[in-house]
């Protein structure tokens, strides 16, 4: 008798398996002719009226309930089927040689950074520039950039996430640099001597508070900490220093006046790899957004129940201001989540469903420091 049951849900099964990979084949088309028009994947009114629609038809209302979660779960299906771009290709940073570009010149936190991501990097492509990185990957000079995007003391570094937003390209890795700044100049000046400190804007930020304990001292941003370490090399008035790293200090042959100047001893930065092309990885774990949102009351609050409805754990945000639309933003944010997972893309069908717009910036393994 059970055997006999069991051909029979082999059978029912074959022709439900032909009937499945029917709705899918229409749904890649539903999702194609979206996608041409810039229609949202996730219209809610339309699946809850196929689902009542579905239930009023059966047979039997038993099952009801079921029939319901049936069909809930077959269009989320659809939904993370419309949504696909296709598989992305699987990348291990640290076993590629590529062409990398950085911010600044040899000595930089982020030439650092570079070779923690890739140490079989074969060439590390300077930059003036967070945009002259990002030029260098349009331009098909690298194959990757190497960015800061957020620090421990002095938060989000706002024109690298404008610059993401602003490019299809993608994230696919992080890593954090525990960065300890020092205060360096020519071999013989002394602390009391300088009257100009060079660096990059975050790192005298980061070093705000000893600077300000100098006397009649100018800060003077440059583009990198490396920029300023190679500047001060050059200058003999004997009244310049530097904030760099001792690795800078080291190459460009400056003493270092005074160590771990920053404000916070566990001064961090967190920086991200970018790419042309998405690309994942087995470990990927951590999922990055920008979205934008109609300017009507309520409309945060309901994207960000999507994430604690749907079991997410929301790691940042942040609101950057709209170009040319005064007073409204748009809104960066990375959650935990795997690729393809079901709660994961369940819950970004819906927040597709309430933006204006959303873009998938990368699933990519988020650096363990990163999710504390």
């Amino acid at each position: 008798m059970l055997n006999e049951l069991r051909k029979q849900i082999d059978s029912i099964d074959s022709q439900m398996l032909a009937l499945f990979e029917a709705r899918m084949d229409v749904a890649k088309q539903v999702g194609a002719y979206k996608k041409e028009r810039n229609l949202p994947i996730f219209v809610p009114e339309r699946e809850q009226a196929v689902i009542e629609s579905r239930v009023s038809a059966l047979k039997n209302p038993e099952y009801a309930e079921l029939t319901a979660d049936f069909f809930n779960h077959v269009m989320q299906l659809s939904r993370r089927l419309q949504a696909s771009d296709g598989p992305a290709p699987i990348v291990e940073l640290a076993q590629e040689e590529p062409r990398v570009a950085y911010l600044g010149r040899p000595g930089s936190f982020s030439e650092e950074a570079l070779f923690k991501f890739f140490p079989k990097a074969r060439q590390a492509v300077a930059a003036e520039t967070f945009a002259g990185i990002f030029k260098h990957l349009k331009d098909d000079r690298v194959d990757y950039g190497v960015l800061p995007i957020e620090n421990t003391s002095t938060g989000t570094i706002t024109e690298v996430l404008d610059l993401l937003c602003a490019h299809d390209f993608y994230i696919i890795g992080e890593a954090v640099l525990k960065v300890n700044q020092n205060l360096a100049a020519l071999p013989g000046t002394r602390l009391s001597d300088v009257r100009r400190v060079y660096s990059h804007p975050q790192a005298l930020a980061q070093c705000a508070d000893f600077l300000n304990t100098l006397p009649d001292v100018q800060k003077i941003p440059l583009e990198s900490t490396a920029d300023s370490a190679h500047f001060v090399a050059a200058q003999t008035d004997g009244q310049s220093a530097a904030v760099v790293s001792k690795r800078a200090a080291d190459l460009y042959g400056l003493a270092i006046l005074k160590e771990a100047i920053q404000g916070n001893d566990l001064n961090t930065t967190r920086f991200v790899v970018i790419a042309k092309e998405r690309k994942t990885n087995p470990k990927s774990n951590k999922i990055s957004l920008v979205f934008t949102l109609p300017h009507e009351s309520g409309s945060l609050h309901n994207v960000l129940s999507c994430f604690a409805r749907h079991g997410l754990n929301l790691l940042y945000i942040e609101s950057r201001p709209l170009p040319g639309r005064n007073f409204e933003y748009s809104f960066y944010t990375d959650f935990t989540g795997t690729p393809g997972g079901i709660e994961e893309q369940t819950a970004i069908d819906e927040i597709r469903g309430l933006a204006s717009s959303l873009r998938i910036l990368g699933c990519y393994p988020a650096a363990e420091d990163s999710l504390s």
